[in-house]
């Protein structure tokens, strides 16, 4: 059937099967399109060509592969800011080939095009089902650019509630505490057992359940309100409860129903009648609010978007006698305003004992061999070196590990580790990339993107999608990390690989950050001369 939702597909099989689970939901499609074997037609195109349409208010993107990243990206951002659009990658699992660094194998397709997307607005999802309760809920309905929208939770049935609850919270939605005057008028509406801080349990809806929702959405710090109840027409009607509360007129609102097949598509016809989004599950519903929030969160982004380009930097790109060593690489971050711990070059055992007299203990010695990047892989590195003989010990194992030259440098305070990079993508072009580092980044793949340049605002918002975000955040005693500082490391990163185009990646891991700052303990350059 005709409707307000637009497919783009990559395959024609999911277009298809994307078209029929929006008309077994009750919608219909403005346009759906298969791409599948396309010669000249791509999902770009057909975006633009949305952008005009005043017949779709939500598009469903469907991602196999992508070759012109920054032409998709573009069209979504351009589409985005009119209508939403929600996007499915496939290829989480996905093999990297073979990678110089820890940033060619965390920076999988899957993750960068996911990021691109959510970077450019798009509403990103896991399944096929998230994709269409997320469609379906934007479709109708579209919150004001928030930062962190507050949700507000009715539900009929406690149980349904607490499985929302536990959704919602656990995709990061905010479920405000509702204020004392609030809470005070729900006392005098619903039976004192029931829970009215938020969510709100009514118990056994009644009569009054047009009041109790009208006084949530009345809260200040409620944006949107999610409703769910079972469809029984002779304890609740539910379709005039929401015209009664001046649904959805007076808020955003999603509703979740549950019951027998006929009442409740019987609920969904009445209450679509009206403007009110109707999904049939406590899932769908969380899936439907975490796309509202989302989107919302995407706009607020773009209003706060400045056409800033962090300044060229001037770098030598000279590789030297001995190419992109720690040293070298080391050389080139610092003249991006990162700092490093004190260091000396040494070729000889005397050479390494006078730095070590020189920085004073603990020193770490390492391997220096622009060959050998990973060099904790072949032995290459002895930490906590304090006195000569640790350093005589030291230096025979690193000569036994192949070694002809040293880095002699002083030992960090002890901090977190983050890996901080910047990446030269096939298709989406420059990239950075920030995450949990160290000798555990590539095992726990906690990381984020996006692409390059990228404004002081967006590099802000990348520890916040990390797993590992609480760590940087003074966790148990240990140092906080200056989100600005961090936020301007990996801005230059990103401007450096924009302004130069013969490099091809520069990575810091582990960037430490300390209680005095953030500091560079080792570093990778590869420029396209080293291939």
């Amino acid at each position: 059937p005709a409707g307000r939702v637009a497919v783009v597909a990559a395959s024609g099989g999911v277009n298809h099967a994307l078209a029929f689970m929006l008309a077994e939901a009750g919608h219909g499609v403005s346009l759906a399109v298969g791409l599948g074997n396309a010669l000249d037609a791509t999902a770009a195109d057909v975006l633009d060509h949305l952008a005009a349409d005043g017949d779709t208010s939500a598009v469903a993107l469907h991602v196999e592969s992508v070759a012109d990243g920054a032409r998709l990206a573009s069209a979504v951002r351009r589409l985005s800011a009119r209508v939403p659009v929600v996007a499915l990658v496939v290829g989480r699992n996905d093999i990297a080939e073979f990678a110089q660094s820890h940033t060619g194998a965390l920076a999988t397709s899957w993750r960068t095009t996911r990021a691109v997307l959510r970077q450019a607005g798009a509403v990103i999802v896991d399944d096929e089902r998230q994709l269409v309760d997320a469609v379906i809920a934007l479709s109708c309905a579209r919150l004001q650019p928030a930062r962190n929208p507050g949700v507000g939770i009715v539900t009929a049935q406690a149980g349904p509630g607490l499985i929302l609850l536990d959704a919602l919270k656990g995709n990061g939605v905010s479920l405000p505490t509702l204020s004392e005057d609030t809470q005070g008028r729900l006392g005098s509406l619903l039976p004192p057992m029931t829970f009215q801080r938020n969510p709100v349990d009514t118990g056994r809806p009644g009569d009054g359940f047009a009041q109790v929702l009208s006084t949530v959405v009345a809260d200040p710090a409620v944006d949107m309100l999610a409703v769910y109840a079972l469809a029984e027409p002779s304890a609740l009607d539910l379709p005039s409860a929401m015209e009664a509360a001046g649904l959805p007129s007076s808020a955003p609102v999603l509703v979740g129903v549950g019951g027998t097949r006929e009442d409740a598509d019987s609920a969904r016809s009445a209450m679509g009648a009206i403007g009110v989004p109707v999904v049939t599950s406590v899932t769908a519903l969380a899936n439907g609010v975490r796309a509202l929030v989302e989107d919302a969160r995407a706009a607020h982004r773009r209003s706060r978007a400045v056409a800033e380009t962090p300044p060229a930097p001037s770098l030598d790109l000279s590789t030297g006698d001995h190419g992109w060593d720690e040293d070298r690489a080391k050389r080139l971050v610092e003249a991006l305003g990162i700092a490093t711990m004190p260091r000396r070059v040494c070729a000889t055992r005397q050479q390494a004992h006078a730095a070590l007299a020189d920085l004073g203990g603990p020193v770490a010695v390492k391997l220096l061999d622009a060959g050998i990047l990973h060099k904790t892989e072949v032995g290459g590195v002895r930490l906590d070196v304090r006195a000569p003989a640790d350093m005589d010990a030291a230096m025979t194992a690193l000569e036994k590990a192949g070694g002809r030259r040293f880095l002699v440098e002083a030992m960090a305070r002890e901090g977190v580790d983050l890996i901080v990079s910047a990446r030269r993508d096939p298709v989406f072009g420059p990239v950075v990339m920030l995450g949990l580092g160290g000798t555990v980044a590539e095992a726990l793949a906690d990381v984020s993107l996006r692409s390059a340049p990228v404004t002081a605002a967006e590099a802000a918002t990348m520890p916040d999608d990390l797993l590992a975000a609480p760590l940087l955040d003074g966790w148990r005693g240990g140092p906080a990390v200056d989100r600005a500082q961090l936020a301007g490391v990996v801005q230059a990163l990103g401007a450096a690989l924009v302004a130069h185009p013969a490099l091809r990646e520069i990575e810091v891991n582990p960037l430490r950050a300390t209680p005095s700052g953030l500091l560079a303990l080792d570093a990778v350059v590869i420029c396209e001369e080293d291939r």
